[in-house]
């Protein structure tokens, strides 16, 4: 979901673009003409690291990733048969749970979140 940058050190996501506004007070209160503060770092918009954000975050709540989605989405990478692979390995570990949709780490799987989530990100590069 998007979100808007308010005050100092502020971070924003909004339509893909991700920034940051300055940290120091003195000079956010240096707005440009437009009556915005100055950013300190911007990130364009970028599919593959969304997916990766999409699969690193998601592989930690409750419901998982929704397999379809991250496949469909890695297609445009030409990365879906490696990504289907790791979520098979993953379930082959026994990892995850048996639900076809979506991918969910079960008790044993959930300690290892981050290494689960590198697993599949490596798969999308």
């Amino acid at each position: 979901e998007p979100w808007l940058a308010a005050g100092p050190s502020a971070s924003a996501h909004i339509g893909g673009h991700r920034y940051k506004v300055v940290p120091n007070l003195t000079d956010y209160m240096n707005r440009s003409d437009d009556g915005h503060p100055p950013i300190v770092d911007h990130e364009p918009p970028d599919p593959a690291r969304a997916l990766a954000e999409i699969v690193m975050t998601g592989i930690r709540l409750r419901e998982g990733i929704d397999i379809a989605e991250c496949v469909s989405a890695a297609e445009e990478f030409g990365r879906a048969a490696a990504l289907l692979a790791e979520i098979e390995s993953v379930r082959a570990q026994g990892w995850a749970s048996a639900d076809s949709q979506r991918l969910t780490l079960n008790e044993r799987g959930l300690p290892l979140a981050d290494h689960v989530a590198s697993c599949l990100m490596s798969a999308l590069q």
